[in-house]
């Protein structure tokens, strides 16, 4: 005879069913998340600028998809990240520990330098690749006093302690070039007046730049009239040194002064560093032509062309002796000294002055007044004749030095 179930213990059984299948569901569910986990849960990878795809995650060949950012600067530091994924509405992460064990690399350069110069490390190298900060040094310093060709050692280190070397060749050169002071001019100095003397001044070298040079004018006696001697002086790195001396002309500050002073600021302005003195005469004859005004006006004896000058400066107008006073005084101040005053002569009602100027070619006829340039002695005169009997530029030929003819 069977044995019957109590009604008791079904009923025991209807009531924990429930709770049996709760327990299975979860049982279940915890053996699959365990056993059959679609992504690799914990994985590691090379600190760098790899774009990493969901493929390198993959445990199975499953349709998951991506929830995190993933791009190319997700993996670019040393650490730890959790990456998530979704597959079939269940959610997974994989943990990511970020490493660095790969050595820094770069491309070396060859490097010319010469003695007595520093050699900046990172002018021997470009293009470091690393997933950290790298820094540089010498496996042994460079000797910059031997002449000749060397090899020297590049140790790349990353803050990991990652090491890679490389190495190149530099060129230890002499420098025996000076450099080249331009510029320097002899100078005015009125007294009560101050005065720069390094304007103007530049400084060149075939291989140090920014230069500076020095200036000694500790010989000017800035309240005594007289000339004194100032000294420039540059010197590069590798001790080549050029000196230039130039005389300052300390002056009362009289009409004359102001003349001189007048066409150093005009001067300023037209003539540049790089001219020649022929450039220089031409644009001095083509302020005074385009600037000054003809007048008339008697603005005083040839002897004080200064006080003439001065006079042309202030109101842009005068006569020829204005014009003359004042391309003699801007040609002084330009530094241009060979020149001649040429007279009218006889003289016929009223006297006339112009230039005969010499800038290494020979003396040619300059006469602003008359827009008269560089003219030969037989061009002047032939310009000069108002009719047989009467040359506007008739002069004592033999007191003069003579142009050269085409």
């Amino acid at each position: 005879m069977k044995r019957r179930i109590k009604p008791k213990y079904i009923k025991c059984i209807y009531l924990c069913l429930p709770f049996l299948c709760v327990v299975f569901m979860f049982g279940f569910y915890f053996i699959i998340d365990y056993c059959f986990f679609p992504m690799e849960r914990e994985i590691t990878v090379e600190a760098s600028h790899y774009n990493y795809s969901i493929e390198d995650f993959k445990k199975y060949n499953v349709n998951a998809k991506c929830i995190s950012k993933i791009d190319d600067q997700t993996f670019e530091k040393v650490g730890t990240k959790n990456i998530q994924f979704s597959y079939r509405n269940h959610t997974y992460s994989t943990k990511v520990n970020i490493v660095d064990t790969t050595a820094p690399t770069c491309k070396v350069k060859t490097k010319k330098v010469y003695t007595h110069h520093t050699l900046d490390i990172s002018s021997l190298y470009k293009e470091i690749e690393d997933a950290s900060d790298v820094q540089v040094t010498y496996k042994k310093e460079p000797d910059l006093t031997t002449l000749g060709k060397q090899k020297v050692t590049l140790v790349l280190t990353d803050t990991y302690k990652n090491t890679n070397e490389y190495t190149t060749t530099i060129t230890v050169l002499e420098d025996k070039k000076a450099p080249v002071i331009k510029g320097t001019k002899d100078l005015n100095l009125y007294i009560g007046k101050s005065i720069s003397y390094k304007k103007g001044i530049t400084v060149t070298d075939n291989v140090d730049k920014d230069l500076s040079v020095q200036v000694d004018a500790s010989k000017v006696n800035p309240t005594k009239v007289g000339d004194y001697k100032v000294t420039y002086t540059a010197t590069d790195l590798s001790n080549n040194s050029t000196t230039k001396e130039i005389t300052v002309h300390v002056k009362k500050y009289d009409i004359n002064a102001k003349a001189e002073e007048e066409a150093d600021q005009v001067l300023n302005k037209i003539i540049k560093d790089n001219m020649t003195n022929q450039e220089k005469v031409k644009a001095i004859y083509n302020y005074l032509v385009s600037n000054v005004r003809i007048n008339g006006y008697h603005s005083g004896s040839i002897d004080a062309y200064k006080t003439a000058a001065y006079y042309g400066f202030t109101n842009k107008s005068g006569d020829c002796t204005t014009y003359a006073g004042m391309f003699m005084v801007m040609l002084d101040e330009a530094g241009i000294h060979d020149y001649k005053l040429v007279k009218r002569y006889p003289i016929r009602r009223l006297n006339h002055y112009w230039l005969l100027i010499n800038v290494g070619d020979g003396y040619y006829h300059y006469d602003p007044y008359k827009r008269t340039y560089k003219l030969t002695d037989t061009q002047l005169d032939k310009k000069g004749y108002v009719n047989e009997s009467y040359n506007y530029y008739q002069r004592q030929k033999d007191t003069y030095p003579a142009t050269p003819e085409a």
